[in-house]
């Protein structure tokens, strides 16, 4: 067998598609995946045709093949536009989630929800409940994430995306040593 067919692929979510450099950043996290004897699939490697009737449907349905052949999924969970993670990977983790992959996210601020807002835009408390500045409730489980993308997430990881494929290579290399026979005398 080729060494290809033993390397895990891994789908690279995140927002950064949407970056002016998305093309460049693509490039640099799939060699980052290849570095750590991985495929990474990253989105933007779909080719969709300008004059598709429904190109935003081709890119979701081509991006949800690229899933279902990944192995792990790899998220980029930093703040996109507010205080969440883009709700596009959301999305992807949630589906990955479901489907029995394993997900390992990565963010590069891990303090608590409640201690991120109190940064950006102040909270108060009423009772026992912090509250943000329009007056909702700021969940406060001690998590980075809303509770219920928290744990759709194996591992997370307080870094970078090669921090996370780095996980994602100790894990498969973990995953190899439970599948080979021990040698009995």
């Amino acid at each position: 067998m080729k060494n290809s067919e033993h390397k895990k692929k891994v789908y690279l979510a995140g927002p950064d598609v949407f970056e002016k450099d998305a093309i460049e950043r693509g490039k640099k996290y799939v060699k980052a995946a290849k570095d750590r004897n991985l495929i990474g699939l990253f989105p933007l490697d779909n080719k969709v045709c300008s004059s598709h009737k429904q190109p935003d449907y081709e890119i979701f349905r081509l991006n949800k093949e690229l899933l279902d052949a990944a192995d792990y999924v790899v998220a980029n969970l930093n703040d996109f536009r507010g205080h969440e993670p883009d709700s596009g990977t959301v999305w992807e983790v949630a589906y990955a989630f479901a489907k029995g992959k394993i997900v390992i996210g990565y963010i590069n601020d891990n303090a608590s929800m409640v201690e991120r807002i109190k940064r950006k835009e102040g909270v108060h408390l009423e009772g026992n409940i912090y509250m943000d500045k329009e007056g909702r409730h700021i969940e406060n489980f001690g998590n980075p994430l809303n509770l219920m993308l928290q744990h759709s997430i194996h591992h997370i990881v307080h870094g970078t995306i090669e921090d996370a494929l780095s996980e994602v290579k100790k894990m498969v290399a973990e995953e190899k040593k439970k599948q080979t026979p021990k040698k009995t005398m």
